[in-house]
């Protein structure tokens, strides 16, 4: 879409003799468009990935417009909102950017527990999508073997999971055992990582959270918050982590940062930890806002020295 037709379009749904309103939900649809017209990203919008009991789910592609056919390096990002609400949507400002760097990125929607599945559906969806990548990797010009994940609260702690186990066949009984989805890194803006911490570190509410998204009380969930939590599936071997987290954290306690980072360290795994001072859960999830922009150069470098700076 050029500058003049998407102009075009903005002003076909601004008010008017007849209207004293704007349609915001048409707005913010073009709006992707708009931003990106300059900044040469081409984005396709609502591409099923997988047909599941509760609907089909789908993803948004976000592509440099100069790419060609090449085959580029792959980011699927997972977004947050308590495993129960949000939208992949959410994620737009983060694909523009990381588009714009050169890689394709692919915001996805999952199973929620809105929609009366537990734990381990929306992991098994996550996995899902990078197998539908990589199986249709030459459709949608992407590098197979170039793939990271990027994840948002939430979507974050299944980023890990999916990321980090060494047999994913415990998420997705599906799978042949010993499967893993080999990404070359992982993004973790303010994850939970574990579920056997002790609940009084938090509060009542995220406890609920918690138990809503296993399916059981935490006090009858017997090794379920183990096996739920991404630091039981360190290794060795895993994609280097970067973790995101802000001090003044109210919802996720900055200590399950603290606790990740820690581990995969100790087994020589390369992770880092970038803490943002003030910054809570929600202001930092907001790209264009001070706190996303204090780390937004990280993410990106770190994304571009691991997809298309690494062999």
């Amino acid at each position: 879409m050029n500058r003049l037709a998407t102009w075009l379009c903005v002003l076909s749904i601004l008010p008017c003799s007849a209207c004293n309103s704007v349609d915001f939900d048409a707005l913010r649809l073009l709006l992707p468009a708009l931003a990106n017209a300059p900044r040469g990203v081409d984005i396709q919008y609502d591409l099923p990935y997988v047909e599941r009991e509760t609907g089909t789910l789908s993803f948004d592609l976000f592509r440099p417009s100069n790419a060609g056919a090449d085959r580029l390096p792959l980011v699927i990002m997972v977004h947050g909102g308590s495993w129960r609400s949000g939208s992949r949507n959410s994620l737009y400002e983060f694909a523009w950017d990381v588009a714009a760097r050169g890689c394709v990125a692919a915001p996805i929607s999952y199973r929620l527990t809105r929609d009366g599945v537990t734990y381990p559906a929306p992991v098994a969806d996550v996995i899902e999508a990078v197998r539908y990548f990589r199986a249709n990797a030459d459709a949608y010009g992407v590098d197979p073997d170039r793939v990271a994940l990027l994840g948002m609260s939430a979507g974050a702690h299944l980023s890990l999971l999916a990321g980090l186990a060494d047999d994913a066949s415990i998420f997705d009984d599906t799978l042949p055992p010993g499967w893993r989805a080999d990404v070359r890194a992982i993004v973790n803006l303010f994850g939970p990582t574990d579920f056997t911490a002790d609940p009084d570190t938090v509060s009542r509410d995220q406890v609920r959270t918690v138990e809503r998204f296993l399916g059981t009380r935490l006090a009858d969930a017997g090794e379920l918050p183990r096996i739920a939590s991404p630091i039981t599936y360190v290794r060795a071997d895993g994609p280097p982590v970067l973790t995101v987290h802000g001090q003044a954290d109210q919802t996720v306690p900055i200590d399950q940062a603290r606790r990740l980072t820690a581990a995969l360290n100790g087994v020589g795994e390369p992770a880092e930890l970038i803490e943002i001072p003030d910054m809570d859960h929600l202001p930092g999830a907001i790209w264009l806002g001070p706190f996303a922009q204090s780390y937004r150069g990280a993410v990106l470098d770190f994304l571009e020295l691991h997809l298309l700076h690494s062999q």
